[in-house]
């Protein structure tokens, strides 16, 4: 593929997501003879099948009673259908070919004085605890499957057919594990209170969880069959070097940029980056890259515009006016343009991988940082670049051959999950037992889990996946920052639910993971990391209704159907997100809750718009007063916390500002909703309130990240801001001086 196709344009495709791959297939029963023979037992005599009942197939397919009447039954003649039978009865089991099961004479004293001794009951525990799990038979699609004989152990649970859940037919065929889902029913909006706070830091709490593998946990009804993929083979993402020219074109690399860049000091950035960036860039294995990193013939399958867009990243992060200043800036600029050039020269050589997809995130989470060159244009032309490459690799549909993972046809992206009573009462198993309940005045953020007993491949696999969900996770933080200040959003293929065939984040390991085995744990797919992923794609879904394109739907009652199943979808994930006690994951909790309010502002909108109301031209959405008072009351409890740190600049509580350039674009957003929400209702004055709140960390951000986009963005807001206050009769907000007071302390 020739580089200048990608950045020659930024416009979007045209053409359809190409993940047109099958996600499952039927079997057939082709019996070599037909059973209707003459079977011959082991005593030599024949006995022949005189009468048959065949019932005919619609009524198979019903599950009625059929008299067999020819050649139309009752039941198909009042139904008007068409009467087909089979022209001989299917078996099943061992009676498929009659004659060929081996039966077995209970032997008896020969004078009959004692009974026959008792059936031996085969207990299921001795065929599992003898099945034995190897995990060096794990392969790429799935990485934690069980090997064959274990497989045969556990279809009693892992195969147990289930009752769908009622839906559209657009909804979600994920199939569930081994019990009943639950039931869709609308619910009312839920306090703010209820919802765990922002997290403000990345210091990760050290709690020890230990790594649970396979081998440990060979009974898990979350296990899968392998596959016939060869784990000493090379990944189909990330090839290595394709001829020996690139070989020895990256040998050169190496050589020179370790003559002015040491190794230590770029172990040290980028693991800092890779430590201290949160669920933005969640997707890499630290552990696993260091090894490469460090060896030398390893370090070749590194391409050089991965380590350059790293290094400007974690150069930039650095780089606010209480730390590097304009200098360090100016050098993250140079290494970022650099890296953009080394990507497009290896794309140019054939050297176009999942690597690239790798280097363009950092590129885009680079652009939607605060830097002097930043603009929204270019945040959207980045992402249209990194949109191309994921059509072109199809990394997001990696596990379309997994029995476990959730599609969505075009549909409300529905996940369904283990059937509970309504009695009972939910809670996380996160938290070992004996554990002193959760402080939820702190906020703490556990990295995702690898398993240590992964091969190479499935570390690769992994990656894939957090790879495609955190590019989902920019992709969708612009989308919100374009509805917030009504800009025109790009049209994007990775905000598609229909085009994700893959796992969540964490799922492959928290199948075989004790809080997630037990009879009363929660679903995999009920983790704090997949519950956002499943609110980034319910809101993506109900932006696209409200934004339709060429090939959007059209019709009124499907689009209120979908809309009534987004927003029952919404409660869902509120409520699994309530049951996490634990507080491991505060900031994606609170990003998750953020989701949830924003699909439900969405469907509000839409709704609204669709029964003809009168709507307001203000751009924004649209609140209700109940939705807004929610909103409120959760953000100034979120505001709280910021304040402080913008007293304690200069410590580790005061990074989160002075090395967030990326975070800036959020505060924004929300300083723009609160302005929207006075609009529509002056008589909400808290919304003003709340605002000057956000004003006043905003300033901050701006002294530090020094940035004319932003800057002008602010004054406008400030301008409406100050003429609320006067229109409230309230006080005026503080001047932008005093925020480079606070950087001088």
């Amino acid at each position: 593929m020739d580089a200048s196709e990608l950045f020659a344009e930024y416009s979007t495709y045209d053409s359809p997501y190409r993940s047109g791959v099958p996600v499952g297939s039927t079997r057939t029963n082709n019996p070599s003879s037909s059973p209707l023979v003459d079977a011959t037992s082991r005593r030599g005599t024949s006995r022949e099948i005189s009468t048959v009942v065949i019932a005919c197939r619609p009524c198979r397919g019903r599950k009625i009673r059929c008299d067999s009447n020819r050649p139309s039954c009752n039941n198909c003649v009042r139904r008007k259908n068409d009467c087909v039978y089979d022209a001989a009865p299917k078996r099943r089991g061992p009676d498929r070919r009659p004659g060929t099961r081996q039966r077995s004479c209970k032997k008896r004293p020969t004078d009959g004085s004692s009974p026959p001794p008792l059936k031996r009951k085969r207990k299921a525990a001795s065929l599992t605890d003898s099945a034995g799990v190897d995990a060096d038979h794990s392969t790429a699609e799935s990485p934690l499957s069980a090997s064959g004989e274990s497989s045969i152990a556990m279809k009693d649970t892992a195969q147990k057919p289930l009752t769908p859940r009622k839906r559209s037919a657009t909804s979600s065929v994920s199939p569930p594990y081994n019990s009943q889902p639950r039931a869709i029913q609308p619910h009312p909006l839920p306090s703010a209170s209820a919802s765990a706070p922002l997290r403000i830091t990345t210091d990760l709490y050290k709690v020890f969880r230990p790594y649970v593998t396979v081998k440990q946990q060979p009974r898990s009804p979350f296990l899968q069959p392998p596959s016939a993929v060869p784990l000493n083979a090379p990944h189909r993402k990330f090839p290595i070097p394709s001829t020996p020219a690139v070989e020895s074109n990256q040998r050169a690399w190496w050589t020179l940029f370790l003559e002015q860049y040491a190794l230590n000091d770029i172990v040290a950035d980028l693991s800092y980056l890779f430590s201290d960036t949160g669920h933005w860039l969640c997707f890499l294995n630290l552990r696993f890259f260091l090894d490469m990193l460090w060896d030398p013939e390893q370090r070749l399958k590194i391409q050089p515009a991965f380590v350059l867009a790293g290094l400007a990243m974690a150069e930039l992060m650095r780089s606010s006016d209480a730390e590097r200043g304009a200098d360090g800036r100016t050098r993250a600029a140079w290494l970022r343009e650099n890296a953009q050039s080394a990507l497009s020269i290896a794309m140019s050589g054939g050297s176009f991988d999942a690597t690239s997809y790798l280097v363009w995130q950092i590129l885009v989470l680079y652009e939607s940082s605060a830097h002097p060159q930043y603009h929204p244009d270019r945040v959207a032309a980045a992402l249209r670049v990194l949109d191309q490459i994921l059509q072109t690799l199809s990394v997001s549909t990696i596990d379309v051959g997994e029995q476990a993972v959730s599609r969505f046809n075009n549909g409300v992206p529905i996940v369904t999950v283990p059937y509970r009573p309504h009695h009972y009462d939910r809670k996380c198993t996160c938290m070992p037992p004996g554990s002193s309940p959760a402080d939820t005045t702190q906020t703490w953020s556990l990295p995702l889990r690898w398993d240590p007993a992964w091969s190479a491949i499935e570390v690769r696999n992994e990656e894939c996946r957090r790879l495609s969900w955190s590019a989902l996770s920019l992709a969708t933080s612009y989308l919100i920052q374009c509805v917030a200040f009504d800009r025109e959003m790009p049209v994007l293929e990775l905000s598609n639910p229909a085009n994700y065939a893959i796992l969540f984040p964490g799922e492959i390991i928290d199948r075989v993971s004790p809080e997630y085995c037990s009879p009363n744990s929660p679903s995999p797919k009920e983790s704090v990391w997949a519950l956002y992923c499943r609110s980034l794609l319910l809101w993506n879904f109900c932006n696209r209704l409200l934004t339709p394109g060429p090939n959007a739907p059209h019709q009124t009652e499907v689009d209120a159907d979908a809309l009534q199943e987004s927003w029952n979808e919404a409660q869902a994930i509120q409520d699994s997100l309530e049951m996490h006690i634990c507080n491991y994951e505060t900031g994606v909790a609170y990003l998750c809750q953020e989701y949830i309010y924003n699909t439900r502002m969405s469907v509000t909108q839409a709704l609204r718009k669709w029964v003809f109301r009168e709507i307001s031209t203000t751009p924004g959405p649209l609140f209700n007063r109940k939705q807004a008072h929610h909103w409120i009351d959760y953000q100034s409890c979120v505001m709280k916390r910021v304040r402080l740190a913008t007293y304690q600049l200069g410590g580790p509580q005061g990074h989160q500002l002075t090395r967030r350039p990326f975070q800036v674009s959020w505060f924004l957003n929300q300083f723009s909703v609160c302005m929207q929400i006075w609009t529509h209702d002056t008589a909400l004055g808290d919304a003003v309130e709340l605002a000057k709140d956000f004003l006043a960390v905003v300033d901050v951000l701006n002294a530090l990240w020094p940035c004319k986009s932003n800057q002008a963005q602010t004054d406008n807001l400030r301008k409406q801001l100050i003429d609320a206050c006067g229109i409230m009769g309230t006080e005026p907000p503080l001047p932008p001086t005093y925020a480079t007071s606070l950087i001088r302390i």
